[in-house]
């Protein structure tokens, strides 16, 4: 019995000991891809893509990592930045293979916009639109909050407009941008590159210009300014669930060469603002603000 015993505890501790070696194998093995994560982000943050490559390229030579989509999209942008375009598309490629859900970040919609900017650049339009409307359609946007989502959709229908027009659809081009061509460069904030804003209008200008003519351009642009919508009105189905609350609903608009452009469309609490007339959301407010914007200012030169 005594050496049945101590048999048994032999082969437990024999067992343990194979036990707390694979854990802490796996521990280890757990914290070194994190250290090499950690060290490509920093990389990657601070621009230095050919040392983030090298990290990445280590971390995806681990079977279980070879084709997760993150990593290889993380490649395909240190490849992208550094202007190695055929070898960033194969591993956007490759991203895109993993269909499933990943979520609101998914890294897959990054693959797709970023194979679009390098198709764009080859001016392979219709390549171009494929990997948008992919993206659009499989790992669409998650919208949490207004904040950025002017640039963001901006950004994007520049995108569409450059592909549209890159294959003689400028009047498309010209819907997809109107919206987001009659605003400030105030619309991006601080924090955004104007820069970006004015290459829209700028493009859109030579869109309009390529299709319409100066006295067209200048005939729609008047008869926009002439019929400058605004409404604001006391919200009275609001009223009768909360009589002692005055909530206004203001829309304004313009249309130019049949797209509307919303200037305003929502409500506000008079109370909160301090009474009435609040003058963000009065006519002249944001006539104004129309008035001021870049891309007005060039039509007034037609």
């Amino acid at each position: 019995m005594l050496l049945l015993a101590d048999f048994g505890s032999t082969k437990m501790k024999q067992t343990l000991t194979i036990l707390i070696t694979i854990l802490s194998l796996s521990a280890f093995a757990q914290i070194g891809e994190k250290k090499l994560d950690d060290q490509a982000f920093d990389f990657y943050l601070d621009k230095k893509y050919d040392s983030a490559l090298i990290y990445y390229q280590k971390i995806t030579k681990k079977k279980n990592r070879a084709s997760d989509p993150y990593y290889l999209n993380q490649i395909g942008d240190c490849f992208f930045y550094l202007g190695k375009y055929e070898q960033a598309k194969k591993h956007y490629l490759q991203s895109l293979k993993d269909t499933s859900e990943a979520g609101p970040y998914a890294p897959q919609r990054g693959s797709c916009h970023n194979l679009a900017d390098v198709y764009i650049s080859e001016n392979k339009y219709d390549s171009a639109l494929y990997f948008l409307r992919l993206a659009e359609d499989k790992w669409p946007h998650l919208r949490i909050c207004s904040a950025g989502e002017f640039e963001r959709l901006s950004v994007l229908n520049h995108k569409f407009a450059i592909c549209f027009n890159g294959i003689s659809q400028p009047d498309t081009a010209i819907k997809y941008l109107t919206q987001y061509a009659f605003y400030t460069t105030d619309w991006y904030g601080s924090n955004h590159d104007s820069l970006k804003y004015l290459e829209l209008v700028n493009f859109y200008l030579g869109v309009l210009g390529k299709r319409y003519s100066a006295n067209e351009i200048k005939g729609e642009f008047n008869t926009a300014v002439k019929n400058f919508y605004y409404k604001k009105e006391l919200d009275l189905e609001f009223k009768k669930k909360y009589p002692k609350e005055n909530y206004y609903r203001v829309e304004s608009y313009i249309i130019f060469f049949g797209n509307k452009v919303i200037l305003r469309d929502g409500m506000y609490e008079a109370n909160s603002w301090g009474g009435e007339p609040v003058a963000e959301y009065s006519k002249q407010y944001l006539f104004k603000e129309f008035s001021e914007s870049t891309l007005v200012k060039l039509l007034k030169k037609y």
